[in-house]
């Protein structure tokens, strides 16, 4: 099975890195000094298994190499339209295309059936550009659960679980998903097929809602946030109206906001969010996906998401 990572920062590398290790073919596709060093002396890679350097081949987008049967984007969502050139050459016709971004991505309502099937969310996918150009038969939505920080070009360290969930638009589990899933554990992975990938969606964005933004906000870590106080009060309450989204577009989820909240000093501890390392490095803020897409639905189906609104007016002034 031939990879193509494309977009490969802090997990594309990682996830790369050790895809390469247990011996899929691999070529990561990234820019910029990042692409540079990793091309010029392959992956550094710190975790719990020690420190090690990968070689894995990294091109620049305009370099072109031979189609793959999967074709991984773990670009921010607010790049992957403009990438539509890279993920056709990248992709051989019967290619798997797995979409793993936070939050609400382009493809959720597509085979998702009932009133809301199809529509689009302008914050994630404006004009519908990437849902009339990728079949969602082809797609895989994947559920990242691996804190990645790049610590520098072409370094990337690794704390916490090593899990991506992974499924399709329309649920089923087929031969291809369970051989995808396979290559992701050989590499060392736990790589749960869910026959509802939404509802994984959901678990984690009721996290990263509040979590991203107010981190980027404040300049705190997720776990700092959740024990204090007034962080705590305010994570709280936008987790409620994430779950109100959520039950009214179809898919209610029995969790307990208390409980939820108790695990995130114990789950992430001191590590910086995606967003926090995108501010401290002067990047572009991933906000529509994460924060934009649930205001956004909340709005199209009536419920008040008025903390979580605040909250995204200010991270767009960051």
């Amino acid at each position: 099975m031939r990879f193509a990572i494309l977009g490969a920062g802090g997990i594309g590398a990682y996830l790369g890195a050790r895809l390469a290790t247990a011996g899929e073919d691999v070529v990561l596709v990234a820019r910029g000094d990042h692409q540079r060093a990793m091309a010029a002396r392959g992956v550094q890679v710190h975790d719990a298994d020690g420190t090690r350097t990968v070689k894995v081949p990294a091109l620049a987008p305009n370099e072109p190499f031979a189609p793959a049967d999967v074709v991984v984007i773990t670009a921010k969502a607010h790049d992957i339209s403009q990438m539509l050139p890279q993920i056709r050459a990248a992709a051989k016709p019967d290619a798997l295309i797995v979409a793993a971004q936070n939050g609400i991505p382009w493809w959720y309502f597509q085979r998702h059936g009932g009133e809301l099937e199809d529509i689009v969310l302008e914050s994630v996918d404006p004009g519908g550009t990437l849902a009339k150009a990728i079949d969602p038969d082809r797609v895989v939505g994947c559920v990242i659960y691996c804190p990645i920080t790049l610590m520098g070009p072409g370094i990337v360290e690794h704390q916490g679980p090593k899990r991506l969930e992974i499924g399709r638009p329309d649920g089923k589990i087929t031969p291809e998903l369970d051989a995808l899933a396979e290559a992701f554990e050989r590499a060392g992975f736990a790589a749960p097929r869910s026959p509802n990938v939404r509802k994984e969606i959901w678990i984690k964005l009721l996290a990263n809602a509040p979590l991203n933004p107010i981190g980027a906000l404040v300049r705190k870590t997720s776990g700092e946030i959740a024990e204090h106080p007034s962080g705590r009060k305010l994570v709280g309450e936008i987790m409620h109206e994430c779950l109100a989204v959520a039950a009214a577009s179809g898919l209610p989820l029995d969790i307990s906001v208390e409980a939820r909240l108790a695990q995130i000093p114990g789950q992430v501890g001191r590590h910086k969010s995606s967003m926090l390392q995108d501010v401290e490095k002067g990047r572009r803020v991933e906000i529509d996906g994460l924060v934009g897409a649930v205001v956004e639905l909340g709005d199209r189906l009536g419920v008040d998401v008025k903390a979580l609104r605040y909250v995204y007016l200010l991270a767009q002034l960051i």
